[in-house]
């Protein structure tokens, strides 16, 4: 029953991993769709040179296995290293972004860093999800202000290097789940992908709530692959997480619903039953989401916010946003005033599920799957997350810091610079692997609850994704996830081929 159990979630993510693999490489370089990312070198030839190039990189790993494993040791001074390399990299580069990130939170984060009541409250009323990260940023501003010696005037620095060191946190996480999951000598090199990838992820230079929520889904599994931890302090740990990002990134979230889920089924499904340990773990995570939950409204009366009641976009929003044709279910101007213009929230939920309901009837079933497919590329498609293509992305830019490395940096970042499409190229490249060998994960024999947990955290990632507002960057926080899903998926590919090569040999 459990392996039935088992190969029926494997299935299911197999099927959508696969079917968001196909549309990435066969439908999206004939569609067209909103932030659809012109790479010069087409995504089937990206993922064959993927192949092949980390496949080589891995076997050189593999062919001087102990001497790196030497050097790296149990991953702190890697991971120390890479963290000082990326803050390098983005002092180089950083810059002032508009948008929500610097038109509205970085002021308000300046503001209550200094003690001064916040201007702009009313965004707090439409997004009070950002009063969380609010408080969080004017905590390392303040910090920053005392003693950061990279700063540049208005702190910006100051906030990238917390998602740097957030950044190299979930290396040494991956580092040590893929040890546990697979074998060391994969954990070694998914570190390196992951350093090469997310290392140089551009959404290092922007302190929103997608790079600071990166490290909690991640953190999640990790506590739950945990045997030494005391279980009292581990599924409290869990609950307060994977129920805490929820402040952050909602979508952070449902990692936990992964983990309860897969724990309800082994529960229900095993003939000796733990009540009492059913009873604690349930105890233990609603404790943690007590906790979560009034951590939270000592921040929001720290703050000094009265967000104003009905004013926030429900779900009912969302859902109607997810469903225009205009940006093929992102974010659009005119169903946020549709939505803002109504003050009472009981009526601005049934219109907007009524818009909702009219735009499923105008697509009719065939354009309601042409949309599903384009809105899939919109969030799965691009390997830089829709990096730019948020409203005043570049609102200033600093001077460069040196001659030579600034300037190098820039030039791959910022879209009016010449070599923006070799970081393009470069971090599709990665993606288009990660993407495919999350999906050979579901070809294995048999998975783990580990990998379970992973992969229904991936396809719930993809049905909130299809139901509400589509964006790139939300996929961000779980990519780890989807890395540790892709170390299991290349450690089935590399034994496979291993026995082919020893059956030609034969």
């Amino acid at each position: 029953m459990e392996q039935a159990r088992n190969r029926a979630i494997t299935y299911v993510f197999g099927v959508a991993a696969f079917a968001n693999l196909f549309l990435v490489l066969c439908y999206a370089p004939f569609a067209e769709y909103a932030y659809k990312r012109q790479t010069d070198i087409p995504n089937i030839v990206l993922l064959a040179g993927a192949v092949i190039i980390l496949s080589l990189l891995y076997l050189c790993m593999r062919r001087f296995e102990d001497r790196i494993a030497a050097v790296f040791g149990r991953g702190y001074t890697a991971t120390g290293v890479l963290f000082l390399a990326e803050i390098y990299w983005t002092c180089n580069a950083c810059f002032k972004t508009g948008w929500d990130a610097g038109d509205c939170m970085l002021p308000s984060a300046i503001e209550l860093s200094y003690g001064l009541p916040i201007s702009n409250s009313a965004y707090f009323s439409m997004c009070p999800n950002n009063i969380v990260l609010l408080w969080i940023q004017s905590r390392v501003l303040k910090f920053g202000w005392r003693f950061s010696i990279l700063d540049r005037g208005t702190g910006e620095m100051s906030l990238v290097v917390l998602n740097c060191l957030i950044s190299a946190i979930t290396a040494l996480l991956i580092y040590r789940i893929v040890v546990k999951l697979v074998n060391r000598h994969m954990a070694l090199f998914i570190w390196v992908v992951y350093a090469l990838y997310m290392g140089l992820c551009p959404w290092l230079l922007i302190s929103y709530s997608d790079s600071v929520a990166l490290v909690f889904p991640i953190m999640v599994v990790w506590l739950y692959m945990e045997k030494e931890r005391k279980p009292w302090m581990k599924w409290f740990l869990i609950g307060f997480f994977g129920f805490g990002v929820f402040y952050i990134k909602p979508q952070g979230c449902i990692v936990l619903i992964a983990v309860i889920l897969v724990e309800l089924l082994e529960f229900i499904y095993t003939k000796n039953k733990a009540w009492k340990e059913l009873a604690m773990k349930a105890a233990l995570i609603l404790l943690a989401v007590v906790t979560a939950y009034g951590i939270q409204l000592l921040m929001l009366r720290d703050t000094g916010l009265e967000p104003e009641k009905g004013r926030d976009f429900g779900i009912a929003h969302f859902l109607m946003m997810g469903l225009n044709e205009e940006t093929n279910g992102g974010y659009w101007q005119e169903d946020a005033l549709f939505s803002y213009d109504i003050s009472d929230p009981g009526e601005r939920r049934s219109a907007d599920l009524r818009e909702a309901g009219r735009r499923v009837r105008d697509y009719g079933f065939g354009g309601m799957l042409e949309h599903l497919a384009k809105k899939q590329l919109v969030n799965f498609g691009d390997g830089v997350f829709a990096w730019g293509q948020e409203g005043g992305f570049y609102t200033e830019v600093f001077e460069r810091r040196n001659n030579y490395i600034s300037g190098m940096i820039r030039s791959l970042y910022y879209d009016f610079e010449k070599n923006m499409y070799v970081m393009e190229n470069y971090m599709q490249f990665f993606w288009v692997w990660v993407l495919c060998f999350m999906g050979v994960a579901a070809l294995k024999k048999e998975n783990s609850k580990v990998e379970n947990i992973c992969m229904l955290s991936v396809l719930g990632l993809i049905l909130f994704q299809l139901l509400f507002e589509a964006r790139a960057r939300y996929v961000y926080c779980h990519v780890p996830l989807m890395l540790v899903l892709a170390a299991a998926g290349f450690a089935n590919f590399t034994g496979r081929m291993k026995n082919i090569i020893k059956n030609f040999r034969k």
